[in-house]
């Protein structure tokens, strides 16, 4: 694959993610179309899977490039992450401010203790708040005035995806978000281990 391509592609996936995904929210909300359904799930739901899928995506592709080191495709492939990224965090900040636009004491509220309760009031708070910082901080500008720093707060997609996991399987496809959360895991812990290893051999 070529590198500038995949720059290219990278660069429209974010630009038309940044663009596209407020005007589709816009145009289902507004022609009440958001709770049609499209093959199993709601268009509503669409979103959240297709939100969920792309933070797959970043999750497992350095994994993946780790682990099978000779596939220079792989470790190519993880030029797209920042792209997917911003994929999955502008639907979830569009929905956000969405609702604070629809209803502005809802962002009052969102600071209120109550919004924060345990279980899936404070998982939802977190999601939507990681999404925040990880949109605002996907650029280049970010990542040379932040610099070490960048790093620690890109750390936050941790969070980011065990929440987006969480509140996927509760809105979901269920067997999907099972399989893929399994997968990432297992391939976290095999490059994990391997990177263990091969520092351990080089040692010795």
């Amino acid at each position: 694959m070529n590198p500038l391509m995949l720059m290219k592609i990278g660069k429209y996936i974010s630009l038309w993610s940044i663009i596209l995904v407020p005007i589709i929210w816009i145009v289902l909300s507004q022609a009440d179309l958001l709770l049609v359904n499209f093959l199993g799930y709601s268009l509503y739901t669409w979103l959240y899977i297709i939100s969920w899928y792309a933070v797959v995506f970043v999750m497992i592709i350095r994994p993946l490039a780790d682990i099978f080191g000779r596939q220079r495709y792989l470790r190519q492939l993880t030029m797209l992450r920042r792209a997917f990224g911003i994929l999955s965090a502008m639907i979830i900040v569009t929905l956000l401010l969405d609702k604070w636009i629809g209803n502005p004491s809802s962002f009052i509220a969102f600071f209120r203790p109550s919004s924060w309760e345990w279980w899936y009031p404070l998982i939802a708070r977190l999601s939507e708040l990681t999404a925040i910082i990880l949109l605002l901080t996907s650029n280049n500008i970010s990542q040379k005035k932040l610099w070490k720093n960048w790093k620690r707060i890109q750390r936050s997609s941790y969070i980011y995806f065990i929440t987006g996991w969480i509140l996927a399987m509760r809105y979901g496809d269920t067997y999907g978000v099972k399989l893929t959360m399994t997968l990432a895991i297992v391939l976290f812990f095999i490059a994990f281990w391997l990177k263990y290893y091969r520092k351990l051999k080089k040692n010795i």
